[in-house]
């Protein structure tokens, strides 16, 4: 075996100084490539972080919107369903009130009719002459106008009587709609909340 003299050490020292520079160079390259892929990664997870923040922003501001629209909506049913009840009974009332006038005209009517019935037997009879028929005669005219009167009020009123009728069952068809979709809306504001 040659003998090792000093340029040995010193060629082996400067291939074992060469070779650990090289090697600090090369762990330097691959240290900064693993740093540059954490790097890569933790930028990738924070802006799928960043989107799915976005995400849940502007789902909960659209949720946000929904559950406004619906509380308006809400509260414009229940307006509306004021509205309809009173314009409901309204409608019942005017009804009532038509139905009052109608009875008394009937009334009024029989009334009227059967005195002139008497009045025209009592002349078919001939039971009294003179003052008391001409008397009879006035009274059989005067009412045979009112019946008249009455008779022309008569079908107006019932007209009136049949619109207000079906005035109040279209209100009240409304009116039940209308709960109906209050009741949808508490509903679906209640599953909102909860979701």
């Amino acid at each position: 075996m040659p003998e090792m003299n000093i340029a040995h050490i010193v060629l082996l020292a400067f291939s074992a100084l060469v070779a650990l520079i090289v090697g600090w160079i090369v762990r330097g390259m691959r240290a900064r490539e693993e740093r540059r892929a954490i790097n890569a990664s933790w930028k990738e997870q924070i802006r799928e972080e960043r989107d799915e923040l976005e995400r849940l922003s502007e789902q909960n501001k659209y949720l946000m919107e929904q559950n406004s629209a619906a509380q308006v909506s809400g509260r414009e049913a229940m307006k509306r369903t004021r509205e309809l009840s009173q314009s409901m009974q309204e409608a019942y009332q005017r009804r009532n009130d038509m139905r009052r006038k109608l009875k008394a005209i009937r009334g009024n009517l029989e009334i009227a009719l059967n005195e002139r019935n008497e009045l025209k037997s009592s002349l078919a009879t001939g039971d009294n002459t003179g003052d008391a028929s001409k008397d009879k005669d006035d009274k059989i005219f005067q009412l045979s106008r009112e019946l008249d009167d009455w008779q022309k009020r008569l079908p107006p009123l019932m007209e009136r009587y049949r619109s207000r009728d079906a005035e109040a069952k279209e209100l009240q068809a409304r009116l039940d709609e209308a709960n109906a979709r209050i009741r949808d809306l508490e509903a679906s504001r209640g599953s909102d909340i909860s979701r």
